[in-house]
């Protein structure tokens, strides 16, 4: 069992042991979910109107869409890659001082910890209509230190689901690079952008799913009132086939 020392030290380390291990989890889940799951927008606008005991036509695609990532493909394989002791919890609110800052997408923690240690994982929707979205709602969280005020983490993870309606802005896996990284330069100034966007080598011979997959970038920030840079780590997952 990893201990609250390691955890913490590792938070400090060029590259996290248990944070990559993360990752790894989310990408093989991903790979199980791309094999055996499709989803239909009227269907999620249905559940969501019979859920809710009334007629709507708002479909909250990005909750849809992490819920079902993180209850039917990541939770159920933790102990493949030695995570049995960590929780991958959605929709979790994160405090300053007791006063909610935000909440968060997903929240990787123990119950050892006491809620004290823990990883962020921040899940957006992204096609070239919402690309300042990802940014806006999503990168300034962590460099404005919306998300981990009271702790020293220093590495976090983006979630991206690549979905549209439409050809036009659609986003493909092969140019999300691209578009990312011109993203983070458009707002260089306000992400506080020290170093620009670069491609991660997964190491994971146990699983070639993971280890072949070539869409997980990094890039590093600085942060308000934080004395230590953040690494974000961009994991980007292909739904645009996968909704209908």
């Amino acid at each position: 069992m990893r201990g609250t020392e390691e955890f913490a030290a590792n938070n400090f380390r060029v590259r996290d042991p248990i944070f990559d291990s993360c990752i790894h989890l989310i990408v093989y889940g991903y790979s199980l979910l791309e094999k055996n799951t499709t989803y239909s927008r009227q269907h999620i606008s249905n559940v969501t109107s019979k859920v809710r005991g009334k007629q709507t036509k708002k479909i909250e695609l990005e909750d849809y869409l992490r819920n079902d990532l993180v209850t039917r493909y990541i939770e159920p394989n933790r102990k493949l890659f030695g995570l049995d002791y960590y929780l991958f919890q959605s929709g979790v609110e994160e405090f300053l001082e007791n006063i909610k800052t935000g909440i968060l997408d997903i929240k990787v923690c123990s119950p050892l910890y006491n809620g004290t240690l823990y990883y962020i994982f921040e899940c957006k929707r992204l096609n070239k209509s919402i690309l300042d979205n990802y940014v806006k709602e999503g990168v300034l969280r962590f460099t404005e230190v919306q998300y981990y005020p009271e702790i020293e983490s220093t590495v976090a993870g983006m979630i991206s689901f690549l979905e549209s309606v439409s050809t036009e802005t659609k986003i493909k896996c092969g140019s999300s690079f691209k578009e990312i990284d011109s993203i983070l330069k458009k707002y260089t100034k306000e992400t506080m952008l020290r170093s620009n966007l670069s491609k991660v080598k997964l190491v994971c011979t146990n699983f070639d799913k993971v280890e072949n997959f070539k869409y997980v970038f990094m890039s590093v920030h600085n942060r308000v009132k934080k004395t230590e840079p953040i690494k974000l780590y961009h994991i980007v997952l292909d739904y645009n086939d996968l909704i209908t």
